[in-house]
């Protein structure tokens, strides 16, 4: 039976497990034809008092930080933003730990492109072999405003109907995934303004869901974990 490339991907086997306090630092390589990308992940906490502690033993562990880091967790201690310092802080431990992972994984000296996400219950990094975005969102309903805002060419319909082929969801899972590509898509075009997501076309044809920016040459093939509540993209730039 000829294998059938699959949009839909898992994390793919643990590479290297790392801890910080109370918090689990995963890295993935996922099996993604013609890439070489290793992901890394770690859950947010939803206990204040957790992130308070995280926060606080960051802020007394100098050595692990450089003079530019140290003034910024300072400074999220004085705005009491203790979410953000903790969104923050995972970030910077994913992504100094994920370099060295991607280069012995790889066989490259250094990725050529890192994307970061965050949601409300997790932070990931890609580290690849070529431009990419990533992007991870809780699925929820939306409301007939965001169809005319972010999908006025119905990408979620489409998405809805071609995935059934590896994966059945909701008709809110396949929203979610349309704004999930439509991020992932924005940020490996640098791009940063949400208000840009209607400008992101999605394609669905030969076993392959593909996404595009308007005006710019650039497509990007992408790949999708729909699983327990959330969404995870990853745009990969066709060369």
């Amino acid at each position: 039976m000829k294998h059938v490339e699959s949009p839909i991907f898992n994390l793919g086997p643990l590479v290297q497990e790392l801890r910080a306090g109370d918090y689990r630092m995963t890295y993935h390589a996922p099996a993604i034809a013609g890439s070489r990308i290793v992901i890394g992940v770690a859950e947010r906490s939803r206990s204040l008092e957790t992130r308070k502690e995280f926060v606080e033993n960051a802020a007394n562990d100098l050595a692990a930080w450089n003079p530019a880091e140290i003034q910024q967790i300072k400074a999220f201690r004085q705005k009491n933003q203790v979410a953000r310092a903790e969104e923050w802080l995972l970030s910077r431990l994913i992504a100094k730990n994920g370099e060295a992972i991607f280069a012995a994984k790889s066989g490259l000296n250094a990725p050529l492109r890192i994307s970061t996400t965050h949601s409300r219950s997790l932070v990931a990094l890609a580290f690849t072999d070529k431009v990419a975005g990533i992007d991870h969102e809780i699925i929820k309903e939306r409301p007939s405003s965001w169809k005319r805002k972010v999908d006025p060419e119905h990408d979620a319909e489409k998405l809805q109907a071609f995935l059934k082929l590896w994966q059945d969801i909701s008709m809110p899972a396949a929203e979610t995934l349309t704004w999930s590509i439509k991020e992932a898509t924005l940020k490996a075009n640098a791009a940063k303004l949400l208000g840009m997501l209607s400008k992101v076309s999605i394609s669905c044809s030969n076993n392959r869901i593909i996404s595009a920016m308007q005006g710019k040459q650039e497509t990007f093939q992408d790949y999708s974990i729909i699983d327990e509540g959330t969404v995870l993209a990853v745009a990969l730039k066709i060369e």
